[in-house]
């Protein structure tokens, strides 16, 4: 019987999946320069931009140790040559591969911002021990003195060619200063033939900058002792701002709950105003409905038709409205066909009502879009409580300002594998239902008031 018995290794494999989370902490596994993050640096994970259900940009949270402030960072131009940019350390955004190529989870992140903490207090410590042996141990004043002293004596000499004052020798200055920064009794009391008065002058001008050196010294520990402390106020903010992010996709869900509500509302006619401009015959069902896409101005549509001052405001609708019921022309004017609905407002322009607040309040509500819907010789007012359509500048989209939205400063095309493609589309988004809005209003409207738009 063989004797040798085989053994086959036991091979064990360790695998570790951690899902992408808001709130959670990431360390940097290498420099990235022209984010000015360095290899080991623990960020928060501030927020997670999806697209079609995939996570397209990662945001994190600048390092407490420089947030909210500029830096200089050197990155590599077009032509090659490194250039110097000023960054504003708030946030990084990095596509989501990319983000995972250069970080990882940290779990260990409480013990590390408590340490980095602790790092900024043993600097506060450090500066108040210097300051405290200062006062309490004379010889450590004297040599920041002197050497100050020095320095400043050395200006004057380099200043004025050499042609300075000389100094007081030391044993003169001792005897000399008692007298003119004591009293008189004092000086009396030490005999001896008097110091000049030169001497004297120089005597006191030196204990002058003595004083004005302990000062200022005195003053810029404690500035520098503030401003570490204002290093502090970074990791104090960032614990509320990681309970925040933990949060972002119950957040989420409730906004589009919100969103879809504010739009059902819409649909039922909670809050949309609805006023009466002109009754009578409704049009025939078989004529199709117009939607006109540009704003226009009750102030230039009715300048034909009524006296019109430089005070035209809101105010004047109801001239607006009684020329629609005199003059069929304007209603032809305005309206395309007997079933149709655009957007107006009162005037495009500011008028001066002598007050600012005045001014600010009234030419908003000068500007202020309304639909007009015409059914027959049936015509309607109808105010939308969607902030978004109080301003707008046509009922529906333009040919291209979808494109326009992802276009760059520079007018380049923003792509799919760009950081700002999630901003640029949640604007697309936010413009596509504006104008959904609009047509959910149109369709209430149809289906509510079946006299105004069959």
């Amino acid at each position: 019987m063989n004797d040798i018995v085989r053994r086959e290794e036991k091979i064990e494999r360790l695998q570790r999946f951690q899902s992408l989370k808001a709130g959670a902490y990431w360390k940097a596994t290498e420099d990235i320069t022209e984010e000015a993050i360095n290899a080991g640096d623990t960020l928060l994970l501030m927020s997670i931009r999806w697209v079609d259900n995939q996570a397209h940009t990662i945001i994190l949270r600048a390092h407490p140790r420089h947030f909210d402030e500029y830096v200089i960072i050197e990155v590599e131009g077009p032509d090659g040559k490194l250039q110097k940019n000023h960054k504003r350390m708030v946030e990084h955004r990095f596509l989501v591969q990319d983000f995972l190529n250069k970080f990882e989870f940290e779990p260990n992140h409480t013990q590390i911002r408590q340490t980095e903490i602790a790092s900024v207090h043993a600097e506060i410590h450090a500066l108040q021990q210097v300051m405290d042996d200062a006062m309490t141990k004379p010889e450590i004043m004297k040599a920041i003195v002197d050497t100050q002293l020095a320095a400043d004596e050395e200006n004057e000499i380099k200043k004025l060619d050499g042609k300075i004052e000389k100094p007081l020798l030391p044993a003169v200055f001792d005897e000399v200063v008692p007298v003119v920064t004591g009293t008189v009794q004092n000086a009396l009391s030490m005999g001896g033939e008097a110091p000049s008065m030169d001497v004297m002058k120089q005597a006191l001008n030196r204990e002058k900058r003595i004083a004005v050196i302990q000062t200022k010294w005195l003053e810029n520990q404690k500035q520098q002792i503030n401003n570490i402390i204002k290093k502090l106020m970074p990791y104090f903010n960032e614990m509320p701002a990681a309970a925040l992010a933990m949060s972002e996709d119950v957040r989420e869900h409730v906004d589009k709950l919100e969103s879809g509500i504010k739009s059902m509302l819409l649909y039922t006619g909670e809050h949309v105003e609805i006023v009466p401009v002109k009754k009578g015959k409704s049009a025939s069902s078989d004529i199709p409905l117009t939607l006109v896409q540009k704003k226009l101005i009750v102030e230039e549509e009715l300048a034909v038709w009524a006296d019109i001052d430089e005070w035209f405001d809101f105010r004047s609708e109801n001239l607006f409205f009684k020329a629609l019921n005199e003059h069929p022309e304007l209603v032809t004017q305005i309206f395309p066909s007997e079933r149709c609905v655009l957007v107006m407002a009162m005037t495009n322009h500011d008028v001066n009502y002598g007050e600012p607040w005045s001014n600010e309040e009234n030419n908003k509500r000068n500007r202020r879009v309304f639909l007009m819907v015409r059914d027959g010789e049936n015509i309607y007012q109808v105010f939308s409580p969607v902030e978004s359509h109080l301003g707008s500048s046509r009922l529906f989209p333009a040919r291209d300002e979808g494109e326009a939205i992802f276009r760059g400063l520079d007018g380049s095309q923003i792509k799919f594998d760009d950081v700002a493609y999630t901003d640029r589309l949640k604007g697309f988004d936010l413009r596509a239902l504006h104008y959904k809005r609009f047509l959910i209003l149109i369709c209430g409207l149809d289906h509510r008031e079946r006299h105004c738009c069959k």
